[in-house]
């Protein structure tokens, strides 16, 4: 530039905000380029962080057992998995007819002959009945909602066979928790023996939709 044209420069002209007061080499202009600010270069990746931080957390949140799971998992499984990987239902949600898938101990599966527990509301109860195919009904139990837990094990609902219908299968009492919601439920067999129960093995409730 010209020393003319340094002469020329008023003191209030302003080259990139700063005055032009003194004389002084004055370099060719440079294309004006709006710089990020601290705060928007530190924007888009903390965003970005957040996205994948939930998509992280979605994709390793665990999946709920399925019957199959259940079906191969040891006694030693099916107790973590009914105490930390099921939710406590409410008996109103348990409606309808569930296969009896028996999993664990001494009582085989009798899935074969159609074996099934019918659910049904009664005035504000639950109550239900264990069927083969459909055949009269056996083992009457009540459903109670939010049952006392058994020492170490958490809060599920009570089957409870003492009922005046039953005669061999008064002593009965299962615990239920659920695995997926009007779907699947896992529960701990219990039958009582000098006042306590006695835990003899674990089954699944499946919802039959035929």
């Amino acid at each position: 530039m010209a020393s003319n044209d340094i002469q020329s420069v008023r003191p209030s002209d302003t080259y990139h905000g700063v005055h032009l007061e003194e004389q002084g080499t004055v370099h060719a202009e440079q294309p004006s380029t709006k710089l990020a600010t601290p705060s928007m270069q530190r924007a888009g990746p903390v965003s970005n962080a957040g996205s994948e931080s939930a998509a992280v957390s979605a994709a390793s949140a665990p999946c709920p057992p399925s019957l199959a799971t259940l079906r191969h998992s040891s006694s030693k499984e099916l107790t973590e998995i009914f105490a930390n990987r099921t939710g406590l239902p409410k008996a109103k949600e348990l409606e309808g007819e569930y296969t009896v898938v028996m999993l664990t101990g001494p009582i085989p599966t009798l899935e074969a002959i159609g074996h099934h527990k019918a659910f049904r509301r009664q005035g504000d109860q639950v109550v239900g009945e264990n069927f083969f195919w459909k055949k009269t009904g056996w083992g009457h139990f009540r459903v109670e909602d939010s049952a006392p837990a058994e020492p170490g094990e958490p809060p599920s609902l009570l089957l409870n066979y003492d009922v005046p219908a039953n005669v061999l299968s008064r002593r009965v009492r299962d615990r239920v928790r659920c695995v997926t919601p009007g779907e699947l439920y896992l529960g701990r067999f219990n039958i009582m023996l000098l006042g306590k129960p006695r835990f003899i093995g674990y089954f699944a409730l499946s919802r039959r939709h035929n």
